[in-house]
């Protein structure tokens, strides 16, 4: 528990955490400038895996930031591109009658337990891509899923623990998401909070396990 406090109030030691976040939150909401929010996220995560000490970075280094944020963009649109596209071809199914609709439910599920897969897989994927620099590593499928295998049980840990920190923010979005204006900003700045804790949370576990 003092482990789950701690990480998740890492952020709010920084006497610039206001200034941070908000800043984090706002380019989060742009298209493009979004690779910034993306980099940042990726940068407390390569410093954790690095063994440095919980911190939020200042806002700088923006060439740094842009490209590896445009990387990770790019790597989560390869992980989930099947499976985004299974759910439009399942909707489009479902819209018909009969042997249709049945396959497009089941194509649903498929691509359910795809998005799953991608989130077990994707953070091994990226601490990959943290150490060794170079973007084909973390698209080295096979050595990522059985890398990912024998990081288990341990790997559990992290995985249901962000899993977890995700659904509570899912709540308090959809509680809060009522409000005119303030829910949609809220939706933000939460999602960039909660992006920067799994960073740290993977982070901090990678850094005992060698890929």
């Amino acid at each position: 528990m003092d482990q789950l406090i701690n990480l998740i109030s890492f952020p709010f030691r920084d006497k610039k955490w206001i200034i941070k976040l908000l800043i984090g939150g706002v380019l989060s909401i742009i298209p493009i400038i979004n690779f910034f929010s993306f980099g940042y996220s990726y940068h407390i995560f390569k410093e954790a895996i690095e063994g440095k000490t919980a911190y939020l970075p200042e806002w700088n280094q923006w060439d740094f930031l842009f490209k590896k944020g445009f990387y990770i963009f790019i790597l989560g649109l390869i992980y989930t591109i099947l499976p985004s596209l299974l759910i439009m071809l399942s909707l489009s199914f479902m819209t018909l009658k009969g042997p249709f609709f049945i396959l497009g439910f089941l194509l649903i599920l498929i691509s359910i337990i795809l998005y799953i897969a991608v989130l077990f897989f994707f953070p091994t994927a990226i601490a990959l891509f943290a150490k060794k620099e170079n973007i084909k590593d973390a698209l080295n499928f096979s050595f990522i899923i059985k890398s990912t295998i024998n990081f288990c049980p341990d790997y559990f840990k992290p995985f249901l623990t962000g899993i977890g920190i995700i659904i509570v923010g899912l709540i308090i979005e959809s509680i809060l998401g009522s409000i005119p204006t303030l829910g949609w900003l809220i939706f933000f700045f939460l999602n960039f909070y909660i992006s920067i804790i799994l960073a740290r949370l993977f982070g901090e576990f990678f850094l005992r396990k060698k890929l």
